[in-house]
């Protein structure tokens, strides 16, 4: 079973939950962005607890091969899109939670080649005899995969700044990691094999990026979303019907837990978004009680 690479991981979990809020409309945004060399690097900043990892996993189901979507995203917004049925399970995607692998690796020193080695390992599985002893990088087995079968890439990586803080004093460490970014996203020869890279984190990655080291991304942060402002967490609408449906008091927990307000900077003028916290609602909903459920869930 692959480790990293278009894995088939169950989007329906989240869509049969008891409170699913529809936010596949954020597929328009990522698949607009598709091969773009200007907008294709994304990474998204925001606090735990608002929705990084779900939206991941709906990219996940939607673009990779290894999943077959077609009955479950039928059913949420995106299907009305022009692009829905150009972009749905046509992509290799390579999804790696950093977190994760931080987590399950004993000596922290060795992150980097235990990332390597599994993702080589699924794309020699995936792509036999392709690949030769000297690709033994990820970069160059992706140069080598797209120029003999013309394959690319999305990258979909979670909690990307797991090693800068946990590991903040391990300049070695933090080092490799800066240059792995580099080599697979700034390289123009491994960036023509990516269609779309998108990052999510608690930090923002201009904070690590010195002398313009990973300046080909575009950030979406809480102080400014652009056009993601609305796929941040719970909005004030969709908080409204929540309330409508579970017979909670809309005002009260408008007190509890409007706490973010969002500006979208357009041409035509701003935009502006109250986000709540999607733990913090989905729990008062389902207790049909307000608390402080966001705060129990961090340290």
């Amino acid at each position: 079973m692959s480790l990293y690479l278009n894995r088939n991981e169950d989007f329906s979990n989240y869509v049969n939950d008891t409170i699913f809020i529809d936010k596949s409309n954020l597929i328009t945004i990522t698949n607009s962005n598709i091969s773009k060399p200007s907008s294709k690097f994304m990474c998204v900043t925001r606090p735990r607890r608002f929705g990084k990892t779900m939206a991941l996993s709906m990219l996940n189901a939607y673009y990779s091969k290894g999943c077959d979507s077609l009955s479950l995203f039928e059913k949420l917004n995106i299907a009305k899109d022009n692009s829905y049925l150009e972009h749905l399970n046509k992509h290799n995607v390579i999804w790696i939670d950093m977190a994760s692998l931080y987590t399950d690796i004993r000596d922290k020193n060795d992150f980097f080649k235990e990332l390597e080695t599994n993702l080589l390992d699924d794309l020699n599985e995936a792509f036999p005899n392709v690949l030769k002893e000297m690709d033994n990088t990820i970069s160059k087995a992706i140069i080598r995969i797209n120029s003999k079968l013309n394959e690319r890439f999305i990258f979909l990586i979670d909690e990307w700044d797991v090693i800068y803080r946990e590991q903040e004093y391990n300049t070695k460490l933090c080092d490799e990691y800066t240059e792995l970014l580099r080599n697979l996203f700034k390289s123009s020869n491994v960036s023509s094999c990516i269609d779309l890279v998108y990052m999510t984190g608690i930090l923002p990655i201009r904070r690590y990026s010195t002398q313009s080291t990973l300046n080909m991304f575009t950030e979406y942060s809480m102080t400014d979303p652009g056009d993601l402002a609305g796929y941040f967490g719970f909005t004030e609408q969709e908080v409204s019907r929540l309330c409508d449906t579970y017979d909670m008091n809309f005002e009260e927990a408008k007190t509890w837990y409007d706490g973010y307000h969002l500006i979208a900077h357009r041409q035509n003028g701003d935009e502006h978004y109250s986000i709540y916290s999607p733990k913090s609602v989905v729990e008062a909903m389902l207790r049909h009680k307000l608390g402080t459920y966001w705060n129990q869930t961090e340290t």
